[in-house]
């Protein structure tokens, strides 16, 4: 049985609002249903707030979506987006519901993967000479001088 703090109505050991008032009953030192300590209960008197890896890792894979072009110098903030995005995501899991931006955190591991998936791609296109324009430049000084000497 649980005491209401406010109240002290005994309330069943699954409710999580006291029947009588209407209180929050858990607290985060209460053993969740799992045994784990607050595992889906309220975070009653403390403030949740966004993880600061989170907004890192979500700044950074916007920041490297324009960087693909530059030299290929996106890498760099994509792949700390992933790492500050897996970090995120641990600290926020074992955090028992203090802290939050799960969501901006997986979005900067998407996007930073996605660039690092984009850099590897273009980087191979280069490499096999799918940007070799020197071809196209030989074919039309050649098609330049046949028209020069057909006239």
């Amino acid at each position: 049985m649980k005491q209401c703090p406010k109240c002290n109505f005994s309330n069943q050991d699954f409710d999580a609002v006291c029947a009588n008032c209407g209180s929050p009953l858990n607290y985060v030192n209460d053993p969740g249903p799992y045994g784990t300590p607050g595992a889906g209960m309220y975070n009653q008197g403390m403030p949740v707030k966004t993880n600061g890896f989170a907004i890192t890792s979500m700044v950074l894979g916007i920041v490297a979506i324009p960087l693909i072009c530059c030299c290929y110098i996106g890498v760099i903030p994509a792949i700390l987006a992933v790492i500050f995005g897996f970090i995120a995501r641990s600290k926020i899991r074992s955090s028992v519901n203090i802290e939050k931006g799960d969501g901006m955190a997986l979005a900067g591991i998407i996007m930073g993967f996605s660039v690092i998936g984009i850099i590897f791609i273009l980087i191979m296109l280069q490499l096999s000479g799918a940007f070799s324009f020197n071809y196209y430049w030989e074919d039309f000084q050649r098609q330049l001088e046949e028209n020069m000497n057909n006239r």
